[in-house]
């Protein structure tokens, strides 16, 4: 079969974003999609290298499913955390922070689904939803708590999560305040001096105001927050034809520094494990691996195993066959319009041999069986 392979064609681009065309055309279906897809599954973090395909199953997802929930991390102003005067004293001073960061997940999770399943798109039909379910829970105190949690946010339920983030950052800086009873500039001062003058008294002082302040994320709301988990799997979202997702992509990017960020997906990790009891829901992050990998050295306390993540690890493969397939589905795409009576396939295209290798075996070689390098 002739095949005039003219200037400039290609056959998509090695970004899963920028890819959409072939994506919707041109589609592989493995078993790894399938994994992700299968609420039955605890496989929720796709990770593999860069060019794997994470990009590209999260947005099938998007296009194949009915009710997919995208949150994308540069939109939460997560830098608000890091401009934060009082959280990064704290953070200077050792207070561990894992619990806050992950009540601040959930928080966000929480209400996306809630924004979601509810309708909820004003503040006015945000304070119908609490107020008919507290009449709802009236006998029920652990979940009365729950939505009187929310009800804390009622003025800002609904709005972007950008938002939410600065509220429920603010609730936790004035907590820190309370507890303290000044202001923590006032503090970063004295601290100073008391160091610079070696004032044993004062520093002892020092370390029980930061005993104080550990005291304060220890006692956030978390309760109130699992509560609500319980609401939304034994209340609202208890059909089981009826599936959700929340796609969480592009944790690598530079939405927040290193330091910070290497502690939020930490926290991310271990709270969409806390989701996985609502059965008809799946949070899905991408990952890279060399991230994940980062991210659990960095943040590791002792007696940390990596082991019981292992479950909900899916790490994405190619085999020769499907990597196969996708060039021959790409080609006979990119020449649709040129041939009308026989497909073009890889080899219709490419020479059987090159020396005496298989000519796809040939290109293999020099790729890591991720798609964007046989793309490329």
């Amino acid at each position: 079969m002739a095949v005039i392979v003219r200037p400039g064609l290609n056959i998509g681009a090695m970004s899963a974003e920028d890819d959409n065309n072939y994506l919707s055309h041109c589609l592989v279906t493995t078993s790894d999609m399938h994994q992700i897809r299968d609420m039955g599954s605890p496989k929720c973090i796709a990770l593999g290298r860069t060019g794997s395909g994470k990009s590209a199953i999260m947005l099938n997802l998007e296009k194949t499913q009915d009710n997919v929930i995208r949150i994308n991390p540069e939109s939460l102003s997560m830098n608000y955390i890091s401009n934060s005067t009082i959280l990064n004293f704290f953070e200077k001073v050792n207070v561990e922070l894992d619990v806050f960061y992950q009540l601040l997940w959930r928080h966000i999770l929480a209400v996306e689904l809630l924004k979601v399943k509810k309708r909820i798109v004003d503040e006015q039909t945000s304070r119908n939803f609490i107020n008919s379910w507290l009449a709802k829970f009236s006998t029920d105190q652990r979940k009365k708590r729950a939505l009187q949690y929310l009800t804390e946010f009622g003025d800002s339920f609904w709005v972007d999560t950008e938002q939410r983030v600065r509220e429920v950052v603010h609730r936790i800086e004035k907590s820190f305040e309370d507890e303290l009873g000044f202001s923590v500039d006032a503090f970063q001062a004295k601290l100073a001096a008391d160091l610079k003058d070696k004032n044993l008294e004062s520093i002892q002082q020092t370390t029980e105001i930061i005993h104080k302040a550990q005291k304060v994320v220890n006692s956030i709301q978390i309760q109130e927050l699992n509560g609500v988990i319980d609401i939304l799997a034994d209340d609202i979202f208890n059909d089981a034809q009826q599936k959700y997702y929340i796609v969480i992509d592009d944790l690598d990017t530079g939405w927040v520094h290193d330091g910070l960020r290497f502690k939020l997906v930490r926290a991310l990790i271990e709270t969409v494990k806390k989701f996985r009891r609502i059965p008809n829901l799946k949070v899905i992050l991408g990952l890279r691996s060399d991230l994940l990998e980062t991210v659990l050295s960095s943040t590791s306390s002792a007696g940390f195993q990596t082991e019981k993540y292992e479950d909900t690890m899916l790490r994405l493969r190619w085999t020769r066959d499907e990597l196969l397939e996708l060039a021959d589905k790409r080609i006979a795409y990119s020449f649709r319009d040129q041939y009308t009576n026989k497909i073009p396939n890889f080899y219709d295209v490419f020479s059987p041999k090159v020396g005496s290798q298989e000519a796809f075996d040939y290109i293999l070689e020099r790729t890591l069986f991720r798609p964007r390098d046989l793309i490329s």
